[in-house]
């Protein structure tokens, strides 16, 4: 589906933010970007979505490929309702279909919710919401930047089952970029640990997806995971 080769970005023409970075992202695939603040995790999302010009490298997306992206602020219109902030994509595009609309919105729980505004509705709700809109562009991939940094603990388990779910519902790929092991380790078919702009190694959890979220999490495979990950970004910051 998407494709990067090479990549490096600078905004100074000096220090890199993104140094030489490869990686795949196939279909169906969830692959997570861990790292601390400042290592180039958000710089190469809004690469991928051409908000940003490279310096150099390529990034090649599938013929049939549609990016949507979900910030960590929720950047939901306050004096649009539910319904209306769900269907910017499609406004943006000329054409609105509200059967897609109203699906979106009940893929994430928010049926019946189509005519408040985002004052009325939780954090998390708002989340949902945005999520919702970035379904109504039916992506390809979803690039999802720190989405949950904002929820507590047991709000943001939620949405990372949340996220799983649309996955194998709607067979879209994600880039998904966290500073949280115990969530990278969780959502991720592949984990790249990047420290100074560039790819320090990859982590492969391989969890057991029949089992339930709590037994995943307290598998030996979700343990070594996240103590894999520990070890890779302490290395990338020595």
């Amino acid at each position: 589906m998407l494709s990067v080769k090479n990549l490096a970005f600078s905004y100074d023409q000096q220090r890199p933010i993104v140094d030489d970075l490869s990686f795949d992202l196939n279909k169906g695939q969830i692959v997570s970007l861990l790292g601390p603040s400042g290592c180039g995790k958000s710089t190469v999302l809004r690469l991928v979505a051409d908000l940003l010009e490279p310096d150099k490298g390529d990034i090649a997306l599938a013929n049939d490929g549609r990016i949507a992206f979900v910030f960590q602020d929720h950047a939901l219109m306050p004096w649009s309702n539910v319904l209306g902030n769900v269907a910017l994509p499609q406004k943006l595009e000329g054409s609105i279909n509200e059967k897609e609309l109203l699906d979106a919105l009940s893929s994430v729980g928010l049926q019946g919710f189509e005519k408040r505004f985002p004052a009325e509705l939780s954090g998390g709700q708002r989340m949902r919401v945005s999520i919702a809109r970035a379904l109504a562009a039916s992506p390809s991939i979803l690039l999802m930047d720190e989405p949950f940094a904002a929820l507590d603990e047991v709000l943001r388990f939620q949405m990372n089952e949340l996220v799983l779910n649309l996955r194998e519902t709607r067979q879209f790929s994600v880039l998904f970029v966290t500073h949280s092991l115990f969530e990278a380790a969780y959502l991720s078919d592949k984990i790249a640990v990047m420290g100074e702009g560039k790819i320090a190694g990859w982590v492969e959890p391989a969890l057991d997806r029949s089992l339930s979220a709590e037994e995943q999490r307290a598998s030996t495979e979700f343990l070594n995971t996240v103590k894999q990950l520990s070890e890779l970004m302490k290395a990338s910051a020595t």
